[in-house]
């Protein structure tokens, strides 16, 4: 309701705790205007009145009666509430009404508080809270019947004093005996001239105000008293209203101030006095002290307050006293442990709720906080709820103690985090998918860097084919020119020579001119060393044809189609281009090169690329032996010398195996492993790129089918194994020969 801030009520912080209040109270709550009109019913209200909601709400009682089309089932009820808020209107103060509404033909008391709200410019709204209190009543009525006698009593005794004229001596002795009647009841009897002048107590309300002797508050008014001047002004226009009406105010609501400063709550019956005549002459007030009976009703509020508090806080609560029973919990707790009501978990144990297969843990949990008086915090748990759903919950276990300090029990705190949990665990799925995406754009990237420098090497090898192919054929056709002369020259120099022969034979004496050219350019050693011309021209084309040949061989690495080849010739060829690394130097002493050859059948493969992988391998091996110290410089104090040691042969897979061995420095096992990888080079800077091992890698793994792998040990040298099948088609699902072979040994030999 809005007006509630005007009574310390935060309705901003908490406006659904306050309309849930409103709603399930069972409490009948009204609101209304200054005008009397009705602003808010709520639905016990409606409920007990028989009545709709939106007939009564905009309209004042005396509207709603006059207007409305079927009888009401509670006229009286709404003549009463309206002469009651006209009466706050009036005096500005809460008015306490006691009212009887039929019920299933049974007769209901419902004590009404009617309370006005306040803010600077008065009265806002007037708020009525009626609770149903027809036990208490009962018992009050009871009690009211003894007092109405009294009171019957006290007034004939009254009336006796101020109208009977009695003697002196005589009235003092009535006087005396109604005086030791009036301290004897237990209430706060009192009563006041038409004034407001006290004109006698009892000895219990002396005791309140704060006077010794009953007969001393005669003449006195509420002003002579502690209470402040606002208060004694609301005391004298509430009595005042009730001598103007005539009407006795009973079961009225109100406090006073003791004299030593405690509030004292009442339960209040003021009545008008009349005279023989009929005319008001004064007022009778009885007091009944109900503060503790006032502090129950407000402790019980505080307390349905307080669970509603918890109620609606959105984490769950329980707490336990020392022996692990459970003395309450709020809503969420209670949905969460399958409870209809959170009342039902008083008195129950873990061992009597739904889990019961984890309540030992729970316990012993609870019982090393208690006992260590250390909070566990932030304890996050799986579980199932009633309702069998997975969730996970953040714990927290409080130790309760009392005003010394002494652990009581616990507070547990329970939040659901099964939504932020659930995305946390998507969060990890997204990132480990994020991951492995990274992971496989990365491997794409470098298989795309490895491709495009694989296909730059391939270009420039390819390029290279072309050129050697070229210039091979270029150099070849001269050469055959000259080779195919040498013969015929050589023939024709045999004649000349025999011709010349003959001529010595017939004509020994030549004429002075022939005897000087023979001597210019001596004919005997032209005779003798012509041949000899004629022969090593014949050799050095023969050799120019070799190396034709060998480049020519070498230059099929363009060649996409698998074809037949002799995989000798490749190796041949191969070592034929590296001769001029191989050979003696002024520097460096040679590499001698050992070919263990078996033999071996045609080979269905990329004749080229397996050049390419022989060139690669034998490079490697020549460039390990250039930097082995004292190999191939001076000979070692082991006359050790730099060797290239090949051989072939053929597995009983239907594969053919080449290993190329040299007695280098070899590697580590770290170089090793990591020998085939894309630009991973251990070469000094503008001296190797990091392909050439990848990439025959791939041409023999990938292109033919077969396996390449590298047995090395630091100081050891280094052997490279090459396998490819025979056929392309018997190259699936064959796996690459083991280690040991007919070359094992002698490899073993050699390396060492």
């Amino acid at each position: 309701m809005k007006q509630a801030a005007h009574q310390g009520i935060d309705t901003q912080s908490s406006p659904s705790h306050l309309q849930a209040f409103f709603d399930c109270s069972s409490d009948v709550i009204l609101e209304h205007d200054p005008a009397l009109r009705c602003l808010a019913i709520n639905p016990a209200g409606a409920s007990l009145l028989q009545i709709s909601p939106q007939d009564y709400i905009g309209k004042t009682s005396q509207e709603f009666i006059d207007h409305h089309l079927d009888p009401l089932p509670h006229p009286s009820f709404f003549q009463e509430l309206s002469t009651c808020l006209h009466q706050v209107l009036q005096t500005g103060m809460r008015v306490q009404h006691l009212h009887q509404i039929i019920v299933e033909q049974e007769t209901r008391f419902y004590e009404f508080s009617y309370t006005p709200i306040h803010d600077d410019t008065g009265i806002v709204a007037i708020v009525s809270v009626g609770r149903d209190v027809t036990a208490s009543q009962i018992r009050q009525n009871q009690v009211d019947q003894v007092l109405r006698r009294a009171q019957t009593r006290l007034l004939s005794l009254i009336r006796m004093i101020n109208s009977c004229n009695l003697a002196h001596e005589s009235l003092r002795q009535r006087e005396a005996v109604l005086q030791t009647v009036l301290d004897k009841i237990p209430q706060c009897i009192f009563w006041k001239d038409a004034e407001s002048v006290y004109q006698g107590c009892n000895q219990q309300w002396a005791d309140l105000v704060g006077i010794a002797d009953a007969d001393e508050i005669v003449g006195k008014t509420d002003y002579s008293f502690a209470w402040s001047r606002e208060d004694a002004d609301s005391y004298r226009a509430f009595e005042r209203n009730v001598m103007i009406s005539g009407l006795p105010q009973l079961h009225v609501l109100t406090s006073r101030l003791h004299v030593n400063g405690e509030r004292i709550w009442f339960n209040g019956n003021k009545i008008p006095i009349q005279g023989s005549d009929g005319e008001v002459m004064g007022i009778l007030c009885m007091f009944e002290n109900i503060s503790d009976r006032q502090r129950a009703d407000e402790l019980n509020k505080s307390a349905e307050l307080l669970q509603l508090v918890l109620d609606n806080i959105p984490q769950a609560l329980f707490w336990k006293d020392r022996e692990l029973v459970y003395l309450g919990c709020n809503r969420n707790w209670g949905k969460a442990a399958g409870l209809q009501n959170p009342l039902e978990v008083v008195g129950k144990t873990d061992y009597d709720l739904i889990w019961k297969e984890e309540a030992e843990l729970y316990r012993e949990q609870d019982r090393q906080v208690m006992e260590t008086d250390t909070p566990v915090l932030h304890l996050i748990e799986h579980r199932h709820n009633a309702d069998e759903q997975e969730a996970w919950i953040d714990v927290n276990k409080i130790p309760i103690h009392d005003a010394e300090g002494n652990v009581i029990g616990i507070l547990g705190t329970i939040e659901d985090i099964t939504e932020r949990k659930l995305a946390e665990i998507a969060l990890q799925k997204s990132e480990a998918r994020l991951r492995q995406q990274t992971e496989q754009l990365e491997q794409t990237l470098r298989e795309l860097q490895q491709t495009q420098a694989q296909l730059v090497q391939t270009e420039k090898m390819s390029s290279l084919g072309q050129l050697v192919a070229g210039v091979a054929h270029e150099i070849n056709n001269p050469v055959n020119f000259i080779y195919g002369n040498v013969n015929y020259a050589h023939d024709y120099t045999q004649e000349l020579l025999g011709l010349i022969e003959l001529y010595q034979q017939h004509y020994p004496t030549p004429v002075p001119a022939v005897q000087r050219k023979i001597e210019a350019i001596d004919l005997d050693f032209l005779l003798e060393d012509l041949p000899k011309s004629l022969s090593s021209m014949r050799l050095g084309a023969e050799r120019i044809q070799t190396i034709v040949l060998a480049l020519r061989n070498f230059s099929r690495m363009d060649e996409a189609e698998v074809k037949v080849v002799d995989i000798h010739e490749g190796i041949d060829s191969t070592l034929m281009i590296l001769h001029s690394r191989l050979k003696a130097s002024p520097n460096a002493s040679g590499i001698t090169v050992i070919k263990e050859y078996g033999n071996l059948p045609p080979v269905e493969c990329h004749a080229g690329q397996l050049n390419q992988v022989f060139m690669n391998i034998l490079a490697n091996a020549i460039d390990a032996l250039e930097e082995g110290s004292g190999v191939r410089g001076q000979k070692s104090e082991s006359n050790q010398t730099a060797t290239i040691h090949i051989g072939t042969e053929v597995t009983d897979n239907q594969r053919v195996r080449i290993y190329i061995a040299d007695n280098g420095l070899g590697m580590t096992e770290t170089v090793r492993n990591r020998l085939f990888d894309p630009f991973f080079t251990t070469k000094a800077v503008g001296k190797g790129t990091g392909l050439g091992l990848s990439i025959s890698y791939q041409i023999v793994v990938e292109r033919h089918k077969g396996s390449l792998q590298c047995f090395s040990e630091l100081g050891q040298g280094c052997t490279f194994w090459i396998e490819v099948p025979i056929t392309q088609n018997a190259s699936e699902n064959v796996e690459p020969h083991s280690a040991e072979s007919i070359f094992t040994e002698p490899l073993r030999d050699f390396v060492q």
